[in-house]
């Protein structure tokens, strides 16, 4: 089934992401919906979120781990450029030599504008070939620093934040803004299946688990009379939450810093929702334990707070397991406990 889809409303329009579906580009040209769908697979693959300029997908883009929207433009038959914003006159003097020492070639209305252009070589039907150079720009920016960041249309500021992370601290910032204490627990609710993404280790009591659930299997034995692993959040909901307010009610106290004074009601509020998420992303994570022996043993002490002088930015997630001794085993190339029992624990 095609990616493209169309007749869907303005709404969905902007909210639409990398989900296996585009806003409306109805009107697209072969080559557009080849390279628009490329471009989705592609992202998504180096783990990035593509999204749209455009309202049809005519400049689908991707926000670089330092923070700058690196957009491409799609015409009916192939790509007439990339371009992004930098807005600093000396960070544009330095992007552009690294530009033009890795074989780019920058057009002379580029020289004293605020975005700078960058040309796509001749070949620029060939998808495969415009997405290497794409990603060569993309790896230019990225050496340039995390200091590198600059505003964008979208004012998608600071690192690439997975959309679910986005999400979570929107519903977190409505009901924080609501004094509905009841939804701030529940937007965590969004992350609850997300374990390939969640899940980022697990105990030797839950490993014990798993493998007199798989020895019940191999047995033909049910195993739904068994214990399985506790999904236990490494850092509490309520330090996320608290964490999460903090950082609303300090942003709101920065206000007119000479950082902020200048962005608009919306820019400032994406500012906060996107400092929340990555937070979140840094923080939201699971490990699988035996709840009877471990997660019990941990709420004794850490049910919703973590060890004194934790920091939600520099501070280590499995802080509270660590402060009682109770070793947590990574997990590498997908969680076997989500994988292999998955129709169990569901």
């Amino acid at each position: 089934m095609p990616l493209i889809r169309t007749a869907m409303s303005k709404t969905a329009k902007r909210q639409r992401r990398a989900t296996g579906t585009l806003a409306d580009a109805s009107n697209a040209s072969v080559f557009q919906t080849n390279f628009i769908n490329a471009f989705i697979k592609n992202t998504a693959d180096r783990d990035y979120t593509p999204y749209s300029f455009g309202s049809k997908w005519k400049e689908p883009a991707i926000q670089t781990k330092n923070g700058v929207a690196v957009k491409v433009v799609v015409g009916k038959n192939n790509i007439s450029r990339f371009y992004f914003s930098v807005s600093d006159k000396e960070k544009q003097e330095k992007v552009k030599e690294e530009m033009i020492l890795s074989g780019f070639t920058l057009p002379e209305r580029s020289e004293n504008a605020t975005e700078i252009s960058i040309e796509v070589p001749p070949t620029g039907t060939d998808i495969n070939t415009v997405l290497f150079k794409f990603w060569e720009i993309v790896e230019i920016i990225e050496k340039m620093g995390d200091d590198f960041v600059v505003y964008s249309r979208k004012n998608t500021l600071g690192k690439q934040v997975r959309p679910l992370f986005l999400s979570i601290a929107r519903h977190i910032y409505v009901a924080w803004k609501d004094k509905n204490k009841s939804a701030l627990s529940r937007a965590f609710g969004l992350a609850d299946d997300d374990d390939k993404l969640m899940a980022v280790g697990y105990t030797r009591g839950a490993y014990d688990l798993a493998e007199n659930i798989k020895h019940a299997i191999n047995n033909n034995k049910d195993p739904k009379t068994l214990k399985k692993p506790y999904r236990e959040h490494a850092v509490p909901v309520s330090a996320l939450i608290d964490s999460a307010i903090d950082i609303f009610k300090s942003l709101d106290r920065e206000k007119y810093a000479s950082g902020y004074k200048n962005l608009s009601a919306d820019q400032f509020l994406h500012l906060k929702i996107y400092a929340v998420a990555k937070m979140f992303q840094r923080n939201l994570v699971i490990v699988y334990t035996d709840k009877a022996k471990e997660t019990d043993k941990i709420d004794a002490k850490y049910k919703t707070t973590m060890p004194s002088g934790w920091d939600p930015y520099t501070g280590d997630v499995l802080e509270r397991f660590k402060a009682l001794d109770i070793p947590v085993y990574p997990i590498t190339g997908g969680h076997r406990l989500a994988e292999e029992y998955s129709d169990i624990y569901k």
